[in-house]
C-alpha cells in the first residue's frame, strides 16, 4: 500500500480517499491488489524455473542491437485486460474505458497497471521496456507509432484481450560512441618543481620505468605508488573516456588491463596510469539482456499458464 502511494505522490493513509475519488470501489481495489501480488508469488514458483536462457539467444540479442543503428525505438507500459469469456466482453471494455478516462485525468499509469493488469508486467507498473517495430502485434504497432510521449491510447484489441497503452519514451539507435565507455583508474604522479635539483626529473622517470616494469595489478601497483609519494584512494577512481584529455584516452582505451603504462611526461613531473577495469561494450550488459528476455518469456508464459487454468476449472453449482 506504502509502494502505490509514493508511486501516486498520496500523503500516507490517504490512498482509500484517491481509490475513492476515482469512483473505485476500496474493497474491490484491495482485492485486484492481493490477486495480483499472489498471482506474481505463484509465477515465481511455477513459471520463473522453467525459463533458461543460453548465450546464443543473448548473442542473438546484441546482434540485432548492433545491427538497429538508427531504428526508433519505443519505451512502453502496458495495462491488459483478458477477455477469456465473450460473456465479459462488454463489462471489460466498460473497465477499459473507464480507466483510460482515470489516467487521462492524471491517474498514475504505474499505479493502474498494478491493480487491474493481467500482464507479467503488472509487478513493474506495466513497464514493457524498450522495444523496436514489429516485435508486438501489427495493431498495437500502429498506435505507438503515433502516440506523443506520456500519451494514453485508446483500448486496443489484442488477441489476449484488451491492451491500454502509454508512450513512455522514444528514442533513435544512434551507434554507440566508444568514448562512453567506463574505466577505473589507478595513477602515479611524480611531480618536479622549479627549485627541484638538476636531474630530479630524469630521476623521476628511472623510478617510474621501474615501477612500471615490476608492478602487476591494481593491489600491487597501489602499493608501489603509495611508497614513492602518490597517496591512493581505497578504490579506483571511475571515468568516462570521453572525460578524459586526449592523451590519456588514447592510453587508457588501449592499455591491457592490469599493466602499468610508460612514464608519461608532464610539465610538472612523470605520470604513470594502470587501467584496474573497462567497459568493452557500449550498451544494455549481458545480464541486462538476459533480464530483458527472461521477462518476456514470463509474460508469455504467464498469460498461457491462465488460460489454461480458466480453461480447466470447474465450477460446481449446487441449488
Amino acid at each position: 500500500m506504502e509502494q502505490i502511494e509514493r508511486a501516486n505522490n498520496l500523503p500516507a493513509g490517504h490512498f482509500k480517499a484517491f481509490i475513492e475519488r476515482q469512483g473505485i470501489s476500496f474493497e474491490a481495489a484491495l482485492d485486484q491488489i492481493r490477486s495480483n501480488l499472489l498471482w506474481q508469488k505463484l509465477l515465481v514458483r511455477t513459471v520463473v524455473p522453467t525459463i533458461e536462457i543460453g548465450d546464443e539467444e543473448i548473442d542473438d540479442v546484441v546482434a540485432r542491437i548492433q545491427a538497429n543503428a538508427g531504428v526508433t525505438e519505443y519505451r512502453v507500459g502496458e495495462i491488459l485486460l483478458p477477455i477469456d469469456n465473450p460473456a465479459d466482453a462488454s463489462d471489460i471494455r466498460t473497465l477499459a474505458g473507464r480507466l483510460v478516462e482515470q489516467l487521462r485525468s492524471g491517474a498514475d499509469f504505474r499505479a493502474v497497471a498494478q491493480q487491474f493488469s493481467k500482464s507479467a508486467t503488472a509487478a513493474t507498473g506495466g513497464d514493457i521496456g524498450w522495444i523496436q517495430p514489429g516485435e508486438l502485434d501489427p495493431a498495437v504497432d500502429r498506435v505507438i507509432s503515433d502516440l506523443e510521449r506520456l500519451e494514453i491510447s485508446e483500448p486496443i484489441d489484442v488477441p489476449e484481450g484488451i491492451q491500454i497503452l502509454i508512450l513512455i519514451d522514444r528514442r533513435t539507435n544512434e551507434p554507440p560512441d566508444p568514448n562512453d565507455r567506463t574505466v577505473s583508474l589507478r595513477q602515479m604522479i611524480l611531480q618536479s618543481h622549479s627549485d627541484s635539483p638538476p636531474g630530479a626529473l630524469d630521476a623521476h622517470i628511472q623510478t617510474a620505468q621501474r615501477i612500471a616494469s615490476s608492478v602487476n595489478g591494481c593491489e600491487d601497483f597501489a602499493t608501489a605508488a603509495a611508497e614513492a609519494g602518490t597517496p591512493q584512494p581505497a578504490s579506483p577512481a571511475r571515468f568516462q573516456l570521453k572525460d578524459l584529455n586526449p592523451k590519456l584516452r588514447s592510453v587508457a582505451a588501449q592499455l591491457p588491463i592490469g599493466k602499468a603504462s610508460t612514464p608519461i611526461r608532464l610539465q610538472t613531473g612523470v605520470q604513470v596510469l594502470m587501467v584496474c577495469e573497462r567497459q568493452e561494450n557500449v550498451g544494455p550488459s549481458r545480464e541486462e539482456i538476459r533480464r530483458n528476455i527472461e521477462r518476456e518469456r514470463v509474460d508469455m508464459l504467464s498469460r498461457r499458464y491462465l488460460r489454461d487454468l480458466r480453461r480447466a476449472a470447474f465450477v460446481d453449482l449446487r441449488v
